[in-house]
């Protein structure tokens, strides 16, 4: 149970349009500028919120079959990114495409760093189990 209150907290994290209460508060307009305001600073959230999603899905699906697991999150991080960018421009009333785009490629690239480092850190400990492509450390057997 913890795990999914782990991931609903990363969600509502992840899908809130915060920036669209700097129209509420100037201090707090201010503070997400200060931290949010550079490309650098915005390029590392994305990436660190989407790493995050990544592994609490690893972390989730540790019991399905791997050729099941990978693709689900394979699957559901960049919609996930994609509901955010939808949510984003939707609070913004503007959409700016090259954003966006460049937004989802951090996001799905993150999910894909994690994963192979994933797969690479488990293929040197042991053999995966049969039918399986990377051992799950965690799985319960």
């Amino acid at each position: 149970m913890k795990k999914f209150l782990v991931l609903i907290v990363l969600l509502v994290g992840i899908l809130f349009p915060f920036a669209s209460l700097m129209t509420v508060s100037d201090s707090y307009a201010a503070a997400f500028e200060m931290l949010f305001g550079t490309l650098a600073s915005h390029i590392i959230m994305h990436a660190v919120l989407y790493a995050a999603l990544t592994l609490i899905l690893l972390f989730i699906f540790r019991d399905l079959p791997q050729r099941k697991a990978i693709p689900l999150i394979l699957l559901l991080v960049p919609v996930v990114a994609a509901l955010q960018e939808v949510i984003q421009a939707a609070s913004a009333s503007s959409l700016r495409v090259n954003d966006t785009i460049f937004d989802l490629v951090v996001d799905s690239v993150a999910c894909g760093i994690i994963l192979s480092l994933y797969a690479w850190r488990a293929m040197k400990k042991e053999k995966p189990a049969r039918g399986d492509i990377i051992h799950f450390p965690w799985r319960r057997r």
